[in-house]
């Protein structure tokens, strides 16, 4: 016997995320989006990752925030769709980044051919020390 079929009113879920939004309860408006776009193969359109991204900002988590709000552009199929997720990317990129834990010249370049040397010789000496470690049986 197979379960019956559930429907949800989105709309009733929407406005209550809206509110709990507005009245500072982001980490409980985020679990209605969460549960709302569970299930939805096309994600809104990027509707749901915008909201993940206003989220996740307002929880002051600026890398969350950035990776959806670039999932929404990703998801409308054009930057023009969400200008204000363009324009928040924009404004992160300036506070998220990762030189407090690599040195940016070891991973920023300005130089597609620089980078992709550098790339290369990575790749080859992690498949060298690989092969190595394999002959002296420490993989199995």
């Amino acid at each position: 016997m197979s379960e019956p079929q559930v429907f949800y009113e989105l709309n009733i879920l929407e406005d209550r995320a809206a509110e709990l939004f507005s009245e500072g309860r982001v980490r409980d408006a985020l679990r209605v989006y969460t549960f709302m776009a569970d299930g939805d193969p096309s994600f809104g359109g990027g509707w749901f990752a915008e909201k993940f991204a206003e989220c996740y900002e307002r929880l002051g988590e600026p890398y969350m925030a950035k990776f959806w709000y670039g999932k929404a552009i990703e998801e409308s199929g054009e930057p023009e769709i969400r200008p204000n997720c363009v324009a928040a990317r924009e404004r992160l990129e300036k506070v998220v980044n990762l030189d407090d834990l690599i040195a940016p010249e070891l991973y920023v370049f300005n130089d597609e051919k620089k980078h992709w040397e550098v790339s290369r010789e990575r790749a080859l000496g992690r498949a060298r020390r690989f092969d190595a470690a394999r002959k002296a049986g420490k993989l199995a």
